[in-house]
């Protein structure tokens, strides 16, 4: 059993089988499970069932796969911003160096006289944000005894228009994870400015929230700058309070990600080119209609990629009770399912990782 809870962005799907009792010499699934839904309030509660061959089933406690999806609800692309990044890993500080750029869209009927970005990479920077703050609340004291190299954040930021004029800026109050630009003249309703941006990305250790860095990977995620939702004739202003809700607005990506030559790069965006030299490697990804995307940097892939007809999964969920043509089964009737009973999926990729399973 599991169920489908929405956010402002879509809704999180989580899907976990206990297999005890319907494994017949080495058949994990003897019949076709059988799915069901029913939407209550605000959510949508989906039930699995396996019914067994017959009562000689042998006796197997075991916990197998898996899954975790995020299918987002159908939404309008009109007016996204584009958003241009190069990125640099450093392998030793933990950190990437990042040039962006921002072309941003006003498809308000408002004149903008400032912009709002997210910055939720800040969250981490010290003991006084609102996501220290959640830990608290969680008895989670990690955080709070955690090193000053452990700790994450966006440094030597600058902002500047396409005339190379510095555009002044300032973390909101109580709020440092969220930025406001001051224009320098009005934006006025169709109209597009672009703003460029260079910084210093520390990524946090992946010990607080599972994303961040470990010893032999990085799990990317909020990482970037980013123009916060705007509606209801005003930016939303919300913190990184680790509930995955980041309230981004829909823009177009085109990432040159550099890494260190024989790491491997496993997203959820698109592939479009590679290139290495001696010392690196740059991989070039795009994705359209997007609010984020996730990127993990390993010295060797962990993911294993299945495709169906309506969507490329790569995850690095493992369970050695099923053999990779039963997973891969699994995961194409739950793919079908999900998409007969919600929508189909407005991308091409999708990574499933271990994290967002536990």
């Amino acid at each position: 059993m599991f169920i489908f809870s929405p956010d402002s962005s879509g809704i999180l799907c989580f899907f976990s089988l206990k297999n005890k009792d319907i494994a017949d010499s080495g058949t994990l699934f003897p019949e076709k499970p059988i799915f069901s839904a029913s939407k209550k309030s605000n959510s949508i509660l989906i039930e699995c069932k396996f019914t067994p061959k017959s009562k000689s089933c042998l006796m197997r406690q075991s916990t197998c796969l898996f899954f975790l999806l995020l299918l987002f609800f159908s939404f309008s692309a009109k007016g996204q911003h584009l958003t241009n990044l190069k990125a640099t890993v450093n392998w030793t500080t933990k950190s990437l160096y990042v040039e962006q750029e921002i072309n941003f869209n006003n498809d308000s009927g408002d004149t903008l006289k400032t912009i709002v970005l997210n910055d939720w990479n800040h969250a981490y920077s010290d003991l006084s944000t609102p996501l220290s703050k959640r830990f608290s609340d969680e008895f989670y004291r990690g955080f709070h005894l955690s090193k000053k190299e452990e700790r994450g954040g966006t440094f030597n930021l600058s902002i500047r228009d396409k005339e190379q004029q510095e555009l002044p800026w300032e973390r909101l109050n109580k709020k440092p994870d969220v930025i406001e630009i001051q224009l320098k003249k009005p934006l006025l309703p169709g109209e597009n400015l672009t703003i460029q941006l260079n910084y210093l990305a520390k990524i946090p250790s992946d010990r607080f929230t599972g994303i961040g860095y470990s010893a032999k990977k990085m799990h990317l995620k909020n990482w970037f700058l980013s123009p916060a939702r705007y509606e209801n004739h005003a930016f939303t202003k919300n913190s990184n309070a680790n509930l995955e809700d980041i309230t981004n607005a829909l823009s177009s990506f085109e990432v040159m990600l550099k890494v260190p030559l024989n790491y491997a790069v496993t997203t959820d965006l698109i592939a479009t080119k590679k290139e290495s030299d001696s010392n690196a490697t740059s991989y070039f990804l795009s994705g359209n209609n997007r609010t984020d995307f996730s990127l993990f940097v390993e010295e060797k892939s962990s993911f294993t990629n299945y495709k169906s007809d309506l969507i490329d999964i790569h995850t690095n969920l493992k369970d050695n009770a099923i053999d990779p043509i039963q997973k891969a089964i699994i995961i194409d009737r739950i793919v079908h399912f999900a998409r007969n009973e919600i929508g189909l999926y407005p991308h091409t990729k999708i990574t499933v990782a271990y994290r967002d399973w536990e």
